[in-house]
């Protein structure tokens, strides 16, 4: 099943998706799929200010079970079991990462990465495969709107792909669009804002949960909707 948390920076969006998240384990594993790009873009230096945040990530969720996989594009090759449950964290820095990055970026620093679980990582080229879950679902998603970009419905494709092949796909996105920015960002970010906006929605569709998390109140938005999974 494919869940949706949403919220404002610094809501509590994160560690209600952990918990939930946490919730959702049975026999399988938990795994953290790490999207925020550590590097200064494009390069092969360390941005402290990032380093910050993701050692904050790491701090939340110490002994609580996860295996972490470091994924900055392609979620399309992450490779899980059918009983694992995934939270993907988040959806922001996925996009920017996708629209963003140069094509081998993603490699840098890969190798010898300290938390990255050779055993559950779900890079290209990784010897780990689960031959039950691996491949995609072409069938999946096969509804979702024409209309979307194809950065956008690349992501969509992907992430429904991937929670028909596992028990639950976490997914914590951001809400960036209540700024009253819109007006003034150059043509980049308001495709990036576009681009967001219509992944979150088409998402949301799909979803058998949907939950916004208000200053560290989940409201529940959609469960078990009849045009759900």
């Amino acid at each position: 099943m494919l869940h949706i948390v949403y919220g404002g920076s610094a809501s509590g969006k994160s560690s209600y998706a952990e918990s939930f998240a946490m919730s959702l384990q049975g026999d399988g594993r938990l795994l953290y799929i790490a999207t925020m790009y550590p590097y200064k873009w494009n390069t092969t230096e360390l941005d402290p200010e990032t380093m910050q945040r993701i050692e904050r990530h790491r701090a939340m969720r110490a002994d609580k079970g996860f295996d972490t996989v470091e994924c900055y594009r392609h979620v399309e090759h992450i490779v899980a079991k059918r009983q694992d449950v995934l939270l993907l964290e988040c959806m922001s820095n996925l996009l920017a990462n996708e629209m963003y990055l140069e094509p081998d970026a993603e490699a840098v620093g890969i190798a010898g990465k300290a938390e990255v679980n050779t055993e559950t990582v779900g890079m290209a080229g990784k010897a780990e495969v689960d031959k039950e879950t691996a491949g995609t679902d072409t069938n999946a998603g096969s509804g979702m709107s024409e209309t979307l970009s194809p950065v956008s419905k690349k992501i969509v494709q992907a992430l429904v792909n991937l929670s028909t092949r596992v028990q639950d796909v976490v997914i914590v996105t951001n809400d960036v669009f209540s700024d009253g920015g819109s007006l003034t960002y150059d043509e980049s970010t308001r495709e990036y804002v576009k681009n967001l906006a219509e992944i979150n929605c088409a998402l949301a569709r799909e979803a058998a949960t949907v939950t916004e998390v208000v200053c560290g109140i989940p409201v529940i938005v959609k469960k078990n909707h009849p045009m759900g999974k």
